[in-house]
């Protein structure tokens, strides 16, 4: 099972685990999962997210692998084809649990095809 750091917030009126009482602002993300790490933030209400996907690889580093924006609801995938990594990475719904979806070959590592649940969207939409 990996792990999955705490969610933080813009605002003192969030609750511990993300849940909103000020359902208009934004929730700030911070997941590490694998040798990955998803940074940004989502806003409960609408199911807007904008987030970048991290990786650790040996020899190299922590890199940006790509930038993940869209709506939820409506799931997002992003190609990535850089020198040290290719595939895809996405983010879903399944029912309130926001899903990432990896699929990524990475240099010195090798292939990762994983789906990871990250949090759940507290909020009823």
């Amino acid at each position: 099972m990996p792990v999955v750091a705490a969610v933080n917030s813009l605002d003192a009126n969030y609750a511990v685990g993300g849940r909103s009482e000020a359902a208009n602002e934004d929730t700030i993300i911070d997941y590490s999962f694998l040798i990955f790490q998803l940074v940004g933030a989502y806003n409960p209400t609408t199911l807007d997210i904008h987030a970048t996907f991290y990786a650790k690889i040996p020899f190299v580093g922590r890199i940006e692998v790509t930038t993940l924006q869209g709506n939820l609801k409506d799931g997002i995938t992003s190609n990535v084809n850089l020198v040290l990594a290719k595939g895809t990475v996405g983010l879903r719904l399944a029912g309130k649990q926001v899903i990432c979806d990896v699929d990524l070959d990475i240099k010195f590592i090798g292939k990762i095809k994983q789906s990871v649940p990250l949090f759940v969207i507290w909020l009823v939409f």
